[in-house]
């Protein structure tokens, strides 16, 4: 069996810089071309289905808001992904949140925030759904 996920997208973004607030909207339109993501399906190499998706993402960063607490800026973003089901591709949702602080100093750049997860499961098993959340740290030197 070889799984195969290949895609073409069209992206459209859109960027609205307030005095305070940065916000961005990316979407995409995805059409998946010999594509297999049915476990139950015989697919072999250059077998599959086309189908269709879509890809939403909203980003808001606040760096030019007051900081709270002296030097932390707000920043969230959501993401929403999906594919019709078709042939040998089944339906697939997913929407993931991160909401957080950054700050900027002389060691680089600190990311603190949150995360969360809903949608079916990325890999193999894609008819499974999950729900999941945690926190994290980034740096950037």
């Amino acid at each position: 069996m070889s799984l195969q996920l290949n895609d073409v997208a069209l992206l459209g973004a859109v960027q609205i810089p307030k005095p305070r607030l940065m916000i961005r909207t990316d979407m995409q339109a995805v059409t998946y071309v010999i594509s297999c993501t049915d476990l139950s399906a015989s697919c072999l190499d250059f077998a599959g289905s086309t189908s269709f998706g879509g890809i939403v993402d909203l980003m808001l960063d606040a760096g030019g808001a007051r900081p709270v607490k002296g030097k932390w800026y707000v920043f969230g973003s959501v993401h929403g992904a999906g594919i019709v089901p078709n042939g040998d591709m089944v339906r697939e949702l997913r929407t993931s949140l991160n909401f957080g602080v950054w700050s900027r100093s002389r060691l680089g750049m600190w990311q603190f925030y949150a995360l969360g997860f809903f949608g079916n499961e990325v890999g193999i098993d894609r008819g499974s759904t999950v729900t999941q959340g945690g926190v994290g740290v980034r740096w950037v030197p």
